[in-house]
């Protein structure tokens, strides 16, 4: 599993490369709570553009990350996110939930450093 990580001003961006799916979900939640929780940013961003999938696994997982960001006084925000993975979140109506934000919004508002 591939998870690229970022440093963007004011915050850190994880870059995951793969469908997200019961298969991964667990492992998804631990490398995340490895590499962003632990880092001093209260920003933490997922570049989903190279996501192609999410199944009600990975649905479950984001909301755990969301909800351990919060536990932390962190804040997600999820950027770049296809079509398809959208209307998934819409599905489920938890995009009311998430900080979901166009690509380039997010990288006029968190430049790379």
């Amino acid at each position: 599993m591939r998870i690229d990580a970022c440093q963007r001003e004011g915050a850190i961006e994880l870059i995951p490369f793969f469908k997200l799916t019961i298969e991964n979900s667990e492992e998804f939640e631990n490398i995340f709570n490895q590499k962003a929780l632990i880092q001093g940013e209260r920003i933490i961003a997922m570049n989903f553009e190279n996501v192609g999938f999410i199944d009600s696994s990975g649905m479950g997982s984001l909301i755990k990350i969301l909800n351990s960001c919060k536990e932390k006084q962190k804040e997600l925000i999820i950027h770049s996110v296809s079509q398809k993975v959208n209307q998934i979140f819409k599905l489920a109506r938890l995009e009311r939930y998430f900080n979901i934000m166009e690509s380039r919004d997010f990288s006029f508002a968190y430049p790379i450093e």
